[in-house]
């Protein structure tokens, strides 16, 4: 029986590609090429985590080689590498290089159960690179917890002890920022005789492993103007004997050399501190690097801490960072480590920790040397002593990086930006390599990746990428332009009028779907729309583009009851697709078991909208965006038994601050709540309702996705298209479900069937597992046989 049903689905993959393949030749144009096709495609990350472009099949030859090869995974493979928004054709993400493509793990192919199939590669193009990326920086947050192996690689121990004993004592950090260069504070090495060695790759001081190195130090540069009473210019550069192998483990962090970043004040940024030292006041270090996050003060309230205590120098060249009321903080240890920040998906080292007033004392910030004020400093010392200089010469005068730019366009622009030159020019100035620059490494190995002359570490992504996952946090602030690229707001208008008002949120899952709140869309008539892509409603240049798309079909859960909000989520398909680019593209949706088993209990997810900013208050023209800890259900049903009937069960998620203060309020529903992981965000939650807003003692309610991930996958099935195809339409064996019943017009698709006699009707197409029986009714006859089965 299943070596039937096997012979079965290869003669219909054979037919399906046979008729995909035909079709392509008569889609390409005349005049296409490889080349041409190439050059316009994107770059992707294929399953197997290596670099790729998404360009078609037919020129795509490492997979065309797999595939010749081994016939039998054919459609796993074609559907796992395909790339989202491929309009024409048949588009996949073919690797680079050498990469090889593996063949997919065996599945069990003897149940066709939802259960059986959970987490099943042939979901996988809803899953990263292609979705969930968003173009704004977002402060990342974590608690004072011990932080994920390989989560900083670029932050080092210093060691101390003399030359004729092999004893060392950790007492101060450091951060790599090149081959062979870390900087830390200047009193970490002013008058230290004994420091001897930088430690990288270290993450548990008690258990070191094989990933651990001791770097000997062979130059130590403390500022010129370094003044110990002050602790004026603390800051300090240690260049190391011998260069700096980079791995998973241990590479360095980004410079803040773009002017974006050199203009920053970082006020009300909450950047990372992390580091082995102590975890209070004249305590004891720790052995485990640990991670926190700090709220970046303004230098006036600084400056009126610090005067009631010490004689600190307070001004431009220190930030200042903490909490009003204690509790996280860097602390004795600590001392020389990095303030990182990350913007996109990369870290950058903005401050250098220096000292403060005892460790997380209530009212009083930890003090930070600023980076940006030294990069002079950190530069000459840096190209010279690092024995691999480079030119400051106009960018275009650049041969590495006008190839780059020609070859890897987003690589290139992102190369220029960190290698411009310190200090003003009518010119744009780069600090040009002497040797061609190159795309970035798979980094998913453990293999050292190559570095090239005038410290390559500088230039993303070969820096500053975290191995760990950090949930990232804002205020309530407005967002910046591109934020949230898979964020909608509904538009409700009579068909006779131009006229839209706008008033819930959706989130863009596909090139067709949003997923919104059921009670966006039940009784509401007049839902019309949906626009992507827009930033303040009240402005036309404000940098947006926002696009208005017609809703073709609205598809509430079939259990959603109004009285209780049980089950609020809907669907809305789109009558045409949507074209992706950065300021609009979908999310991922939360497909993988890791996801499936979270309840993000105490974890920082993300909420967006254009709603009201408070209770009955106006909406907002802006998009606005915060943070919100996720509550445990039992607290959460507890705090709604006593205001009113609403199911708090496991399909809900319950987030908000005790105190209240940040929340999602009118005009938010149907919004999406989003929780990233590295560097993708997933959509975990859809706006549904609560008491007033972001009121003290009772969190928002937000429909947990993972709950309705077979309403939701049972009609988007795949969010690819075939040259014009929809996949969803038709392929309903790749994410099988229980038999049911359709009604004519299914979601499976437009299916007719015509016979001899010219008439004609239309039936749904289900898989092998549903063929137990439906209403029957509708069929071919005697007669029709050999006749087509067609698709509209």
């Amino acid at each position: 029986m299943g070596v039937k049903s096997k012979a079965n689905n290869g003669v219909l993959l054979f037919c399906v590609i046979y008729v995909l393949s035909f079709q392509l030749v008569f889609a390409q144009e005349a005049d296409e090429s490889p080349k041409n096709s190439t050059s316009r495609a994107g770059l992707c990350l294929s399953p197997s985590g290596s670099l790729g472009q998404c360009i078609r099949l037919n020129y795509c030859k490492p997979l065309l080689d797999f595939l010749n090869q081994n016939p039998e995974y054919a459609e796993q493979v074609i559907y796992s590498y395909l790339c989202p928004g491929g309009n024409r054709g048949l588009v996949v993400c073919c690797p680079l290089g050498t990469n090889q493509i593996q063949s997919p793990k065996p599945t069990d192919t003897t149940s066709a159960s939802p259960e059986n199939n959970k987490g099943d590669s042939k979901v996988q193009p809803l899953t990263p690179p292609q979705c969930g990326h968003s173009s704004a920086n977002h402060d990342r947050v974590v608690g004072g917890n011990p932080a994920e192996l390989g989560a900083w690689p670029w932050i080092g121990l210093l060691g101390y002890g003399s030359r004729y004993s092999n004893q060392v004592g950790f007492k101060c950090g450091g951060t790599l920022v090149s081959s062979r260069t870390v900087v830390t504070a200047a009193h970490c090495v002013h008058d230290q005789n004994d420091l001897r060695i930088v430690r990288l790759g270290e993450q548990n001081i008690r258990q070191s492993d094989g990933a651990v190195v001791d770097y000997p130090i062979q130059k130590k540069i403390v500022h010129p103007n370094y003044e110990p009473d002050t602790s004026e210019n603390d800051i300090a550069l240690l260049i190391l004997d011998e260069d700096v192998q980079f791995t998973d483990r241990i590479r360095p962090i980004c410079l803040p050399v773009s002017d974006d970043l050199r203009k920053r004040d970082f006020v009300r940024n909450f950047p990372f501190v992390a580091g082995w030292g102590n975890t209070r006041f004249e305590g004891s270090g720790s052995s485990v690097l640990l991670e926190a996050q700090v709220p970046v003060v303004d230098t006036a309230t600084c400056k009126a801490q610090y005067r009631r205590v010490m004689n600190t120098v307070i001004d431009d060249r220190v930030i200042c960072a903490g909490y009003p009321q204690g509790g996280k903080d860097a602390c004795q240890g600590d001392s020389g480590g990095p303030l990182m920040f990350p913007v996109k998906n990369n870290y950058y080292l903005i401050g250098v920790v220096s000292g403060g007033y005892k460790c997380a004392e209530p009212g009083f910030s930890g003090i930070y040397t600023r980076v940006t004020s030294f990069l002079d400093f950190i530069l000459n010392n840096l190209h010279t002593l690092a024995n691999k200089p480079g030119k400051c010469v106009n960018v275009l005068k650049c041969e590495p990086i006008v190839t780059l730019l020609r070859e890897e366009p987003t690589i290139g622009r992102q190369a220029v930006a960190q290698l411009r030159c310190p200090g003003n020019s009518d010119q744009f100035r780069v600090c040009c390599p002497q040797a061609k620059l190159s795309a970035p490494e798979d980094h998913k190995t453990s293999e050292p990746i190559q570095t090239h002359p005038n410290d390559q570490a500088l230039v993303p992504p070969q820096c500053g990428l975290s191995n760990a996952r950090h949930d990232r946090v804002v205020g309530g602030n407005p967002s910046e332009l591109g934020a949230w690229p898979w964020l909608g707001i509904l538009g409700y208008g009579q068909k006779s009028s131009n006229r839209v008002g706008f008033k819930c949120g959706g989130t863009l899952i596909s090139s067709r779907t949003v997923i919104t709140a059921a009670h966006c869309v039940q009784g509401q008539n007049d839902l019309r729309v949906v626009r992507l892509g827009e930033h303040n409603l009240h402005s036309k240049d404000d940098g947006a583009h926002p696009v208005d798309y017609v809703i073709k079909k609205k598809i509430v859960h079939p259990n959603y009851n109004p009285e209780t909000s049980e089950n609020d989520v809907a669907i809305l398909k789109l009558a045409e697709e949507v074209p992706f680019t950065d300021a609009v593209h979908p999310i991922c949706l939360p497909v993988t078991d890791e996801l499936k088993n979270d309840n993000f209990v105490r974890k920082l997810p993300f909420i967006a909208g254009w709603g009201a900013t408070s209770w009955k208050g106006s909406s907002s023209a802006a998009l606005l965006e915060a943070q919100v800890p996720v509550v445990d259900s039992n607290t959460c049903k507890d705090q709604y038994r006593r205001v009113r009937n609403a199911v708090v069960d496991d399909r809900v998620i319950c987030a908000g601050y005790a105190q209240g203060g940040k929340d999602a309020c009118q005009g938010d529903s149907g919004g999406p709540l989003m929780f990233p992981v590295k560097n993708t965000y997933y959509l975990i939650g859809v706006v549904s309702g609560g008491y007033k807003c972001a009121e003290a003692g009772y969190p928002g309610l937000y429909m947990r996705i993972t709950s309705f991930l077979d309403f939701i996958l049972k009609y988007l099935v795949l969010s690819q298209y075939l040259n014009g195809l929809e996949i969803e339409n038709i392929c309903t064996k790749f994410i099988p479900f229980a038999c049911r019943k359709f009604p004519i017009r299914s979601w499976m698709g437009s299916n007719v069937v015509q016979g001899a006699s010219k008439s004609r009707t239309q039936i749904p197409v289900v898989d092998k597992a549903s063929c137990c029986n439906t209403q029957g009714g509708k069929n071919a006859r005697q007669g029709d046989s050999g006749g087509p089965l067609m698709f509209r």
